[in-house]
């Protein structure tokens, strides 16, 4: 997921020990990018401003995924008696 809230509940059997579960889009997965400093300054600046739009798109695309993902894991894995959405 990548990862979400929602894969993280199912994956890790969360909602088998709690209740309720509210969705406050706070959990902060973090994502390296690595690249040598020295390398990036040394690229012609329309390099460095395609690498950073790059990673500004992907980390996009990813958020979007994530949250498409959470009805998914909700129909499957969660039972309806513990499902609350108020």
């Amino acid at each position: 997921m990548s990862s979400s809230t929602a894969a993280n509940i199912y994956n890790f059997g969360v909602h088998t020990y709690h209740r309720y579960i509210t969705l406050s889009g706070h959990l902060f997965g973090a994502t390296g990018m690595i690249c040598n400093e020295e390398h990036y300054r040394n690229w012609p600046p329309d390099v460095q401003a395609a690498v950073d739009e790059a990673a500004r798109e992907a980390t996009a695309l990813q958020r979007r995924l994530a949250a498409a993902r959470i009805p998914k894991y909700w129909q499957r894995s969660i039972p309806t008696t513990t499902r609350s959405f108020t």
